[in-house]
């Protein structure tokens, strides 16, 4: 909610988020229903491969296949503004 209140100080008014680090539907759920006056533009699953490769500083080259097709579904909505 902080950074819905600075995005409106500074004139922003197209606020979307995404979820991260989500364990399963409960997960998902929990945001759409806490947050419901936002847009999700997806969520990413919790993946061990997308941390190690942060600690690293690397690319999550090796990233599970749901997790690329969550980061599809982002660009996704952004492309098309649904959600």
């Amino acid at each position: 909610m902080r950074i819905k209140e600075l995005a409106h100080d500074i004139g922003l008014s197209n606020i979307a988020l995404v979820g991260n680090k989500i364990r399963g539907e409960r997960d998902r759920d929990f945001l759409q229903k806490k947050l419901p006056e936002f847009r999700f533009l997806g969520f990413i699953p919790f993946d061990d491969q997308i941390i190690e490769a942060d600690l690293q500083g690397a690319f999550p080259e090796d990233m599970a296949a749901q997790t690329r097709l969550s980061f599809a579904e982002i660009v996704r909505s952004l492309g098309d503004g649904s959600q």
